[in-house]
């Protein structure tokens, strides 16, 4: 900027005047001291982790953290989780659990619900209530 450019956009400053958005210059050396500042100040944060120790606790907190987070869950995992709050009789509990293992890849049954209930020992009425509570 030349010296009256400068005070051209003082003056119209101290009239309250915004004529336009002023540019901001960046150069390689302000990335360059961001990029100092940064590893700066990731090298102190490293720092005072260490000093502070890694506790049994902190492993316990990491692997809870690993162990709940989630991938793609299947579809008989998905309906074996809402099984288990779907009834409260027994018997059409474990019937909901052989007729979501009887699933085939697409979601479907492949035997008819007597023939199911007969291989099983379940009762007829236990699977068609778990068939119904399915649908």
């Amino acid at each position: 900027m030349t010296g009256e450019s400068v005070s051209a956009l003082s003056s119209a400053e101290a009239d309250g005047e915004d004529e336009s958005p002023r540019e901001l210059n960046v150069g390689e050396d302000d990335f360059e001291a961001l990029r100092r500042m940064k590893e700066d100040w990731d090298e102190s944060y490293y720092e005072e982790m260490r000093s502070q120790g890694y506790t049994q606790e902190d492993e316990e907190r990491r692997q809870h953290w690993l162990e709940s987070v989630t991938g793609e869950v299947s579809l008989s995992e998905h309906l074996l989780e809402q099984a288990r709050t779907a009834s409260d009789d027994l018997e059409v509990q474990e019937a909901l659990k052989l007729l979501i293992s009887s699933l085939d890849e697409r979601g479907f049954l492949d035997d008819d619900l007597s023939t199911i209930a007969l291989r099983s020992g379940q009762s007829y009425e236990a699977v068609v209530n778990a068939h119904t509570l399915l649908l």
